[in-house]
């Protein structure tokens, strides 16, 4: 069973909040990018919801499609594919 986008959301933030310890300090907030396509992953990113910070070099969150498994992309080859229906 596919997971939601919503779904996918919510297990990326969790996955964040765990994984970066400045994560609520930055108000990071997940949104699912489409700029990229890694097929059977839901892609996310999560910029700071302040301003005055900007994120250098973050890696997207992976989240599996069937299972809602999270993990850090494996940099950037990973996702090179452009993004097509």
């Amino acid at each position: 069973m596919t997971i939601t986008e919503r779904a996918a959301i919510s297990l990326a933030e969790e996955f964040g909040r765990a994984s970066i310890p400045e994560w609520d300090e930055w108000g990071c907030v997940v949104e699912i990018t489409k700029k990229y396509h890694l097929p059977g992953y839901f892609i996310c990113i999560y910029p700071p919801s302040n301003p005055d910070l900007r994120l250098g070099g973050n890696a997207p969150i992976l989240v599996d499609k069937e299972s809602g498994t999270c993990r850090f992309s494996k940099g950037r080859q990973e996702l090179l594919s452009p993004y097509s229906d």
